[in-house]
């Protein structure tokens, strides 16, 4: 009998315990553009740099007849690698035959910001995004030289991407 009572009040104990509820955390759906990054392996087509007031403001017109290409054709490792932007914000190379040991696999850490606008390469550059879609990822960022303290030239330098 002594024992039915001390299951009883075992079981009262227990079940009069309140169990604490743990709430769930949303985490946030990824943007488009994070999905679009992220969805695809980028192969880096072109870098292109100009320096006419004219680039500017025709972004989308690029290669322009001032527009100079500096993707070398010879560098086969680039020309054949693919860039992916993982969910955890590294960049990683998905290094082709081409590319000797010392090319490092792992070569930044990206976020967007300014509402997706702008991509930064951390501890790099911010580019601002020309175009993003399933196929392309163009993006440029504008540089400043500098001589004795006097601004001599400004650049606009582009980076195009096709998904592969």
């Amino acid at each position: 009998m002594k024992m039915k009572y001390l299951i009883l009040i075992i079981s009262i104990v227990l079940c009069s315990c309140k169990k604490t509820k743990h709430p769930d955390i949303a985490i946030p759906e990824p943007s488009e553009r994070v999905k679009l990054l992220t969805g695809h392996n980028w192969a880096m087509t072109h870098e292109y740099i100009d320096s006419t007031a004219y680039a500017k403001s025709h972004l989308n017109e690029w290669p322009l007849s001032s527009t100079d290409d500096f993707m070398n054709s010879y560098d086969t490792c680039s020309w054949d690698s693919r860039t992916s932007f993982l969910n955890d914000g590294r960049i990683k190379l998905l290094k082709s035959q081409a590319c000797s040991a010392s090319v490092a696999e792992d070569i930044g850490h990206w976020r967007l910001i300014n509402n997706d606008n702008d991509f930064v390469i951390v501890g790099q550059d911010t580019l601002h995004i020309v175009e993003l879609n399933n196929s392309y990822l163009k993006m440029y960022y504008i540089s400043y030289r500098y001589y004795q303290q006097q601004l001599i030239l400004t650049e606009y330098i582009m980076w195009t991407y096709e998904a592969r």
